[in-house]
């Protein structure tokens, strides 16, 4: 499995692509792209998770801890937009679009990501 995608608890959180019981995380795989910022995880060993549960954002109410595999944790209200472009790369983005003082008119996106297979 190279995603794991779930939504239970109510924030969004992107992993480093990690083993089932985190001892184990894939930083070799992990670059950025140099002309927009964005990650990408070329041919991971581990899979990628993905809590996408931001549809009850602002229930936590306690500090997001900072394991070494999250790469990327926000606590906001917002949604996925997960794009497959061909049969071996996908691009996921977070939309924000509620609670914070800087969206201004409309969303944005906070967190990038693309994986790709050969």
């Amino acid at each position: 499995v190279h995603v794991s995608l779930g939504g239970q608890i109510h924030a969004y959180e992107r992993t480093y692509p990690v083993n089932t019981n985190g001892t184990f995380v894939d930083l070799a795989s992990v670059s950025v792209n140099e002309e927009d910022g964005v990650d990408v995880y070329s041919n991971p060993t581990a899979t990628t998770h993905l809590v996408l549960g931001t549809g009850g954002a602002g229930h936590l109410g306690e500090d997001w801890p900072d394991p070494e595999w999250s790469a990327k944790n926000y606590e906001e209200y917002g949604y996925a937009r997960i794009m497959f472009t061909n049969s071996s790369a996908m691009k996921m983005e977070f939309v924000a679009n509620g609670n914070e003082d800087d969206i201004g008119d409309g969303p944005i996106v906070r967190d990038a990501l693309w994986i790709v297979k050969d």
